[in-house]
């Protein structure tokens, strides 16, 4: 627990100073610019999370509660699916750059929390204390405390706070996605998209007219509900496989 809550200060750190140096810079949390120029940040915390990944016993995970093998599909539909959302926007005119740093900033992301409080975390957890509900319930309480850290950004404390409650209980639900399915290339992914999703609502209005994000969408709410519908399933069956 005490390297786990090290690496997590760690990384709520990069990411104040990250947004604190942007916010100097005059370029606030819901500006248009923090596509291109939190690029840097989110590199490092790639890096970072990515060395941390390496550790010996992140290669003896655990196995997964459930197999569900339609959920094989979802990677390389999302994949498409946002090739799709660019070609699209290209085709009607409404292509814009900073949507290709949008991709690129969602993308890592996804991968950078997901890989750390996700994989990372949940992984030590198990191979420390043994408990899914401790792991579970510890990277979605870290989940949602890093997005204090959006404070140094330019967003308010009652925005950071209501977000930060937000965070942790998308952090439950992604976290038993992960713990059921230890599919984490499906959950980087699944979290670009929403991310990609919540940035283009506010800043690139395109894409919420292309065809292809409505397919992204569609496959994101119809993976999340089987995920959820196999879980209690299998908590229902096996209740003893969580505690």
């Amino acid at each position: 627990m005490k390297k786990t809550i090290i690496y997590f200060v760690l990384y709520f750190i990069i990411s104040a100073i990250g947004f604190g140096t942007l916010k100097k810079l005059g370029i606030e949390y819901n500006s248009l610019e923090i596509a291109v120029y939190a690029l840097p940040m989110m590199i490092i915390l790639s890096i970072f999370v990515y060395s941390i990944a390496l550790n010996p016993y992140q290669k003896r995970k655990s196995s997964p509660i459930i197999q569900v093998k339609s959920l094989e599909y979802v990677v390389p539909l999302v994949i498409l699916c946002d090739i799709l959302i660019i070609l699209e926007s290209l085709y009607t005119g409404n292509f814009r750059p900073i949507l290709l740093a949008q991709l690129l900033l969602t993308f890592l992301i996804g991968f950078s929390e997901e890989f750390f409080f996700r994989k990372y975390i949940i992984e030590h957890m198990l191979t420390k204390h043994k408990s899914k509900l401790l792991a579970l319930i510890t990277s979605s309480i870290l989940f949602g405390l890093l997005h204090m850290a959006n404070t140094f950004g330019g967003l308010t404390i009652e925005n950071a706070a209501s977000q930060s409650m937000l965070a942790t209980v998308v952090g439950l639900l992604y976290g038993l996605i992960y713990i059921f399915t230890k599919k984490i290339w499906m959950l980087v992914l699944l979290h670009m998209n929403v991310d990609f999703a919540l940035f283009s609502s506010v800043i690139n209005q395109s894409y919420l007219q292309v065809v292809p994000a409505l397919i992204v969408e569609i496959i994101l709410i119809f993976t999340v509900l089987k995920i959820i519908m196999c879980i209690l399933k299998s908590i229902k069956t096996k209740n003893n496989k969580f505690l």
